[in-house]
């Protein structure tokens, strides 16, 4: 989320951290972000940035925050064990200061193992449909989703609708998150999609990421593309019987198509798993540059940003 790397970023600020290392990118162009990053040059913060993993030159595909152009900023790219620029890397003349090794870099393993699906292909996979529907009308995989959309393509006025998953033994997971993908459109703003759990009696409603940013309910419309929602269930590490539902309700005024849901999953870590395994990306490259940067300062320690920057 922009609002937690913000938070990231002045916590940095605040303790008198000297280096940022940043594993991250993406498309987004954001203001915050790069106003955050300006406050840390001030504080004489270096922020060391990666480039990015799409072949592309940043020059004109610029992705942040390694495209800002601020004087605290070292963006880098990979290079392979010969010392080439790696096939993923992204590059630059103008934008990429350094390259660092970031191809088969041994690293310790997160593994994600599939806890519970529900695709709706061959039947309602035992949930519970309150004015929610099967339907073949848009689906993310072929050829089922559920729907709102309950009469002649849309949903109703004064809705109350819930779709209620099976009970769900987490008892053994840990790092739980719920996934799905939605698609449609409602009211923006008065005709809402919630996501709800019980652990027995009541309902409480939970977080929705989108794009890596927190919604408490989705409204308005996907302009006709599926997008990938996520919800935190870390909160329920441990529990044997968890349940939790799409809460679709609406107002008096104004229908719309409503929203279709597919692709149901939860997802865990996987305790089995290796726990070391080779990876590639310029996410592995930064924390070398951060490290020599580090050096670097510890040598010189009144070096300013700049200095370290430029040696």
């Amino acid at each position: 989320y922009v609002s937690s790397i913000l938070q990231s970023i002045q916590y940095a600020i605040d303790n008198g951290a000297k280096i940022i290392s940043a594993s991250y990118a993406g498309p987004g162009y954001s203001q915050p972000e790069l106003d955050a990053i300006s406050r840390a040059a001030d504080a004489g913060v270096l922020f060391v940035a990666a480039a990015g993993n799409d072949r592309s030159n940043l020059d004109c595909c610029p992705v942040y925050p390694a495209a800002y152009n601020l004087p605290n900023l070292i963006t880098v790219a990979s290079v392979d064990m010969n010392g080439e620029l790696s096939s993923f890397s992204n590059f630059s003349m103008s934008r990429v200061h350094v390259a660092a090794p970031g191809a088969n870099i041994l690293t310790t393993s997160l593994s994600i193992r599939q806890l519970y699906s529900a695709t709706f292909d061959s039947g309602a996979d035992g949930w519970s449909l309150d004015n929610w529907v099967r339907s073949s009308s848009h689906y993310y995989s072929p050829g089922h989703s559920i729907s709102t959309s309950v009469e002649s393509g849309k949903y109703l006025d004064n809705m109350s609708a819930t779709a209620v998953s099976p009970i769900i033994d987490l008892s053994e997971a840990d790092g739980c998150r719920l996934q799905f993908e939605y698609y449609g459109s409602s009211e923006i703003g008065h005709d809402i999609l919630t996501v709800e759990v019980s652990l027995g009696s009541t309902w409480s409603p939970r977080p929705i990421a989108v794009n890596n940013v927190s919604f408490s309910s989705l409204s308005g419309t996907t302009s006709n593309t599926w997008k990938l929602a996520y919800v935190d269930f870390g909160e329920f590490d441990g529990r044997g019987s968890v349940q939790f539902r799409f809460k679709f309700t609406s107002d008096g005024v104004n229908t719309d198509e409503g929203f279709f849901i597919d692709d149901i999953r939860i997802m865990a870590r996987d305790p089995n798993a290796a726990e070391y395994k080779t990876c590639s990306g310029t996410s592995f490259s930064t924390p070398h540059v951060a490290g020599l940067a580090g050096l670097i300062w510890s040598m010189n320690p009144a070096y300013t940003v700049e200095q370290v920057k430029n040696v």
